[in-house]
């Protein structure tokens, strides 16, 4: 495969596996046990499991967005993925309120904002002062608000957030294969 086919296909892969953490988990250790200290045990390993999860999946997802920023011409397509993947790790985060896996969302957000800065860079130099201040504002007042557990007081507030996930979420398959190519690469073969 082509490594700017590489990139897509990892974001997606590792934003589904992602969102299926908890899940996955759950499923790992679902057999009943009625003995306190083994349900505390078997609790333990679960939130240990999935703060793994979460940080493998937050790393993964970054590592695409990286592959995808280096591999791929910078488009609107690379872009908008880009930011998708910012803004799923960043409203993923009023989920996993456990510190460990709020700091590898952070980080993911991050590092995927850092390889989105740079594409915007070097697509459009001339939006440099643009660049430098308004997407820093913006990120550092999302890791404000994502970092704080209260921040969701009201149920519309809630809604809105998830809705907005789920829309980030709905758009990474359309923009990973727009990034990839693959709706080109179909255009070009031109069926009769």
């Amino acid at each position: 495969w082509p490594a700017a086919v590489i990139g897509p296909v990892l974001v997606a892969g590792w934003l589904a596996v992602l969102s299926a953490a908890p899940r996955l988990v759950a499923r790992a250790l679902s057999a009943p046990d009625a003995v306190d200290g083994a349900l505390r045990a078997r609790t333990l390993t679960a939130h240990r499991r999935l703060t793994a999860a979460v940080a493998t999946a937050a790393g993964g997802t970054a590592l695409g967005c990286l592959v995808t920023a280096v591999a791929t011409p910078p488009s609107a397509a690379s872009t908008a993925m880009l930011a998708a993947a910012a803004a799923i790790l960043l409203l993923r985060m009023r989920v996993h309120a456990e510190r460990r896996r709020a700091a590898a969302l952070a980080i993911g957000a991050a590092l995927v904002s850092a390889a989105l800065l740079g594409t915007l860079l070097v697509g459009s130099p001339g939006l440099l002062p643009w660049l430098c201040g308004v997407p820093a504002a913006a990120f550092v007042a999302g890791i404000r608000l994502a970092a704080q557990k209260t921040w969701c007081t009201g149920r519309c507030v809630r809604r809105i957030a998830s809705a907005a996930e789920f829309a980030a979420a709905a758009a990474i398959a359309p923009l990973g294969c727009w990034a990839a190519g693959l709706f080109g690469a179909v255009r070009e073969l031109s069926f009769p």
